[in-house]
């Protein structure tokens, strides 16, 4: 059994260019495992960003991760047996179709990652505690020095 396997092989390496196929299969797997390491990159960046701003983390966000993987995982798919085709023309050296669709699903992450950023760094995200910093003020006069504490402060940043 061993043996027909390894005739096998042999023979296909004298019909087909076996060194083609391989670089086409370690180029598409590195893209595979660049797309899961950017999704879950997203999802740390995600998780840490919602700690940041004392947002609770819902499960159903967590579970949305999954979905995107798998709709991502099919975009992938389908470049690959588009790829697999081209493996068959020489001219066709690398799989073109799986590192674009890479590429763009690289910048999707990207996005999402830098609007993370940018909801750790609005001042909009300390809104929920200053509003409960004036609410839980025993007086009007003891309100109002706060809000006029709070405007100070942030005129003072400014500067």
């Amino acid at each position: 059994m061993a043996t027909n396997l390894i005739l096998f092989i042999n023979a296909m390496g004298e019909v087909f260019d076996l060194p083609h196929l391989y670089r086409h299969l370690g180029i598409s797997l590195s893209m595979w495992v660049l797309t899961i390491c950017l999704v879950l990159l997203d999802l740390v960046d995600g998780v840490h960003t919602a700690r940041v701003l004392h947002q609770r983390i819902h499960s159903h966000k967590l579970r949305a991760t999954v979905v995107k993987f798998g709709e991502y995982w099919r975009f992938l798919l389908f470049g690959f047996f588009f790829d697999l085709a081209g493996v068959f023309f020489p001219w066709y050296g690398y799989p073109y179709m799986t590192i674009v669709i890479t590429l763009g699903l690289s910048v999707i992450e990207l996005k999402s990652m830098l609007e993370h950023a940018k909801k750790r760094k609005s001042k909009t995200a300390e809104l929920p505690n200053i509003v409960s910093q004036i609410v839980g003020c025993d007086s009007a006069e003891e309100a109002k020095k706060l809000i006029k504490n709070i405007v100070q402060t942030y005129e003072d940043k400014k500067e």
